[in-house]
């Protein structure tokens, strides 16, 4: 499988862990050796220190990643076609380039694997290799958002090759604060030896919302892929062997292993929350210091990210000056946008939505979309800026028979050989290099050199340089859907897509 640009010199965390449990679980409170010695909590860094030293007492955790949430609430910014976990809501990074981040200490954790689905695949690789994430292997399964189903094919695939290792369970979106990730690599360091006997750990934090004193369930599981084998069966009898069976029959696809549709279907589908209820009877609650910046919304996300507000409780991303405002979340995209004398209030701007909401209306942006789809308005499922393996192209403008397009392709990146049935082409090329193919012959342009690549030919457009090419497409024709492109060779073997 590929390893996606790795880093090898990772920091070291620090952080306290034991907590009694929350209401339901049954918690144990882990007590390591400085109750007996009456060294204090503040001895603790340097007893677990001690105690991990040793490559035996420091197992490696092997995270598994699931798909974030949909994130309706995110709209205009995630839409159907483009989910939240994988949107810039943390400035210019999404919550899987967040979450991911947190687990960079090579110390404590492996590479992680991401469990994901087949749309998605591209866009998530690229965003870990831009923060220089490695992985080791990314799971396309057929139906990601069943958790349940997806983290048994993960948990399935690391017991393969260690079936005590110790795995953590942990959805895409939950980011941790970069301040906070040495304290949540410790902590999940130390929580790792206490379920090395056969224990789950899920994690008390301190609730984000604010006002409030008392502790939340942080949403992490971690136990050795044995114990969670077990409750997998606990939950429904066939589902570990099932998803032994969906692995193992798992078929190689680039850079991804695809799970085949007919064995996922035969692995129970169950809620997530199961598995949760199997483990509480071997459940320890830890102390974690580190709040995850989950949020469902933008009223959540401007409370998940309290440390940026400025002093009237405002938080902004891009071009914006706010005036006489207060508690308001403004994300500018590539406009100014100005507010004076408002407070309470949602502004967001996409290249093609201005959204303007109640701030303390946490379904505003669930039930604008909802009308759009009812027009059948494409605003409401996806943007003019579209990503491919490739790049990725953003729709400019379009008419009656026509439509403009601006396309980006990575260096090295390359088009399928396709043709159309009903629209004809014209690419001006504006930065970088092109080599067109049409029809069998290959010429290279430069900037400001076109091709014309009339209706039905055979075509490709690759970047044979080291710099971005940028080119603009006019297209011209009686249908302009993206599901008129007849695909007669793709490098990135996309015909589920």
């Amino acid at each position: 499988m590929r390893r996606l640009h790795p880093r090898n010199v990772f920091g070291h965390g620090l952080g306290r862990t034991i907590y009694a449990g929350l209401p339901q679980t049954r918690a144990r409170v882990w007590r390591a050796e400085h109750e007996q010695t009456g060294a204090g909590t503040a001895a603790l860094p340097q007893i677990w220190g001690e105690r991990l030293t040793s490559p035996a007492a420091r197992p490696l955790i092997r995270t598994v990643l699931l798909p974030g949430d949909d994130g309706e609430g995110f709209w205009p910014v995630a839409r159907a076609k483009a989910p939240g976990w994988l949107q810039p809501l943390f400035g210019a990074r999404s919550p899987l380039q967040e979450t991911a981040a947190a687990l960079e200490d090579g110390a404590v954790f492996a590479k992680p694997l991401l469990a994901i689905g087949s749309n998605e695949r591209f866009l998530a690789a690229q965003q870990l290799v831009d923060i220089g994430v490695d992985v080791a292997d990314i799971i396309l399964t057929p139906a990601p958002f069943d958790r349940f189903r997806t983290a048994a094919i993960a948990v399935a695939h690391l017991a393969a090759a260690n079936s005590d290792g110790i795995v953590l369970l942990s959805a895409a979106d939950r980011p941790v604060r970069s301040q906070d990730r040495r304290a949540f690599a410790r902590a999940m360091a130390a929580a790792a030896v206490a379920a090395e006997p056969g224990r789950a750990i899920r994690f008390a934090c301190p609730s984000s919302a604010a006002g409030s004193d008392a502790p939340t369930d942080a949403g992490w599981l971690l136990a050795p892929a044995s114990l969670l084998a077990e409750l997998f069966e606990a939950v429904e009898a066939g589902t570990w062997q099932a998803a032994q069976a969906a692995v193992a029959n798992a078929a190689p696809d680039l850079d991804f292993l695809r799970i085949a549709a007919s064995d996922y279907a035969k692995i129970p589908s169950q809620p997530f929350q199961r598995l949760l209820e199997a483990a509480d009877a071997v459940t320890d609650m830890h102390a974690l210091d580190a709040v995850p910046r989950v949020a469902a919304d933008w009223a959540s996300l401007r409370v998940a990210l309290a440390d940026r507000q400025d002093s009237d409780g405002n938080l902004t991303e891009g071009d914006a000056l706010l005036l006489d405002a207060s508690n308001c979340y403004v994300n500018a995209g590539e406009r100014l946008v100005v507010a004076a004398g408002v407070s309470d209030l949602a502004v967001v701007v996409t290249d093609d939505v201005v959204f303007v909401a109640d701030l303390n209306d946490p379904s505003a942006a669930i039930v604008a979309a909802k009308a759009l789809r009812a027009e059948g308005r494409a605003e409401a499922s996806s943007h003019p800026q579209e990503q491919r393996p490739w790049g990725g192209f953003k729709r400019l403008t379009e008419g009656h028979r026509y439509q403009v397009k601006r396309l980006t392709m990575k260096p090295g990146g390359a088009t399928s050989l396709q043709k159309h049935h009903h629209r004809a082409e014209h690419w001006v090329v504006v930065a970088g290099t092109a080599e067109v193919t049409i029809d069998g012959e290959t010429r290279i342009l430069q900037e400001n050199e076109s091709a014309y690549l009339p209706l039905g030919c055979a075509h490709r457009l690759a970047n044979p340089g080291k710099i971005l090419l940028a080119i603009i497409e006019v297209q011209s024709g009686s249908y302009l859907g993206e599901d008129d492109i007849i695909r007669l060779d793709d490098p990135y073997k996309r015909t589920d897509d």
